[in-house]
């Protein structure tokens, strides 16, 4: 099958411009300064428990998705897709079966069956495993490699959530196969999830899933690729998306069948900078698609968006995302927070009111994510119930409303406050040292 490039969307955001580790002391004696931001922990009791049939316990017997490896394995009794379908059309918040809301098994942008069999075969993956429920497809080709240890507790829940899998799998193991890399990656996009709906206080009675879509409402699932090799990755994106150089992954949106997908390949194929890449990515995919992209959220947004959540993975790592042209980035990595109290000093950022007017990512310089990160931040630290209502209302469906009217009527219902005034705390709030937000020294 020979595949030629359609324009099937929009592109959302380009070319990772950079995710590496960095050099430099942090407190907590050097340890990664993780912000872990107004959220509680995640918990074993979040952990979906899989029950095994009886001893031998040959197969899982309510596994609620489809992998192609556990059907290889036979760790589950369906051995294709096709045969979950009532399952997997289930929906979320939807969860119940609608005939009138089903649609047809597609990715990226075309049906289903035939991409899959691209994946595997045409291009002749080393690694391949997909992996569909009721909110994702994943299609992972990782080769075996190390877990990511942010910290022993996380790490620990992560392990105890693949033992639900993988039972015989070590409780303290540091290497993972391929197929445990593939549900380890599915594990962490319930958990960005997890996150991104408690900050925008998600309700599963919302009316805005019943009118537009099954899922979170869209009427696709959320599509995700990951890759070991940047030559794999740009084979894939030749395919269906055309011809760029030097890519390291994408978001993209496919308005026809209002899909949202992105793609990652890890630089040096190392865990923990394909995690922070993938949550950035996949907390901004899901940010755009909550409601459905009936509402642009304003640029800067958007953008800091990714960084929030970023950050909370690894405060040494950021992704950045820019149009199609690489850009150096302009500021030290090893603490945004010391290039914010920087500009901030020497008045050297744009007004806040001209950042409200951007609606195009490419418009906001990557030399200004520290600064938007922080007034996301400090946007935050101003009540979560109030920036869960801030999201709610930039995405609402709001015709004939401009991305700025909507901001300025958002910060006034709200917050009680102007452009101008938020500028004003949020100045005095970067030089009393960003109160909860962990540093380097």
């Amino acid at each position: 099958m020979t595949h030629s490039y359609r324009q099937r969307g929009s592109v959302l955001a380009g070319v990772l411009l950079l995710a590496a580790t960095l050099p430099g002391q942090f407190i907590d004696r050097g340890k990664d300064p993780v912000d872990v931001l107004p959220l509680a922990p995640w918990t074993k009791s979040e952990i979906p428990h899989l029950e095994w049939s009886k001893p031998p316990r040959s197969h899982i017997v309510n596994p609620g998705f489809f992998c192609t490896s556990c059907a290889k394995e036979k760790r589950i009794r369906f051995r294709k897709r096709s045969e979950m379908e009532e399952i997997l059309s289930a929906g979320f918040p939807i969860r119940r079966p609608n005939q009138r809301r089903k649609t047809p098994f597609r990715l990226m942008g075309e049906p289903g069956p035939y991409v899959l069999r691209y994946l595997f075969d045409e291009m002749e993956p080393e690694h391949p495993v997909y992996i569909e429920d009721h909110l994702f497809r994943l299609f992972c080709d990782l080769g075996p490699g190390d877990i990511a240890r942010p910290n022993k507790e996380r790490t620990a829940l992560e392990l105890e959530a693949l033992r639900q899998v993988f039972p015989k799998l070590s409780a303290t193991t540091s290497r993972l196969t391929s197929h445990q890399r593939a549900h380890l990656y599915l594990i962490r996009a319930h958990r960005v999830l997890r996150d991104v709906l408690n900050l925008v206080d998600f309700k599963e009675n919302d009316s805005y899933f019943w009118r537009y879509g099954p899922y979170l409402g869209n009427r696709q699932k959320f599509e995700i690729y990951l890759f070991d090799r940047q030559k794999t990755l740009s084979r894939f994106i030749t395919a269906y998306r055309g011809n760029y150089e030097d890519l390291f992954g994408f978001d993209y949106y496919i308005k026809k069948d209002e899909a949202n997908v992105m793609a990652a390949c890890p630089p040096k194929a190392r865990d923990h900078l394909l995690n922070a890449t993938f949550t950035h990515r996949l907390a901004v995919n899901l940010l755009a698609g909550y409601r459905g992209r009936h509402q642009f959220l304003p640029a800067w947004f958007f953008l800091a968006f990714g960084h929030l959540l970023e950050r909370r993975e690894s405060g040494r790592i950021a992704t950045l995302v820019l149009g199609d042209q690489p850009a150096r980035a302009g500021f030290d990595l090893r603490s945004f927070q010391d290039d914010v109290v920087r500009r901030v000093k020497a008045n050297k950022y744009p007004p806040f009111a001209s950042l409200c007017k951007k609606t195009r990512l490419q418009d906001v310089s990557v030399r200004l994510r520290p600064v938007i990160w922080s007034q996301l931040r400090y946007l935050l630290s101003l009540g979560r119930p109030e920036f869960a209502r801030f999201i709610g209302r930039m995405k609402a469906v709001m015709s004939g409303k401009s991305t700025i009217r909507t901001q300025l009527k958002a910060f006034k219902d709200i917050y009680h406050l102007t452009p101008e005034e938020f500028e004003e705390g949020w100045r005095a709030w970067v030089l009393e040292g960003m109160p909860g937000v962990p540093r380097s020294r």
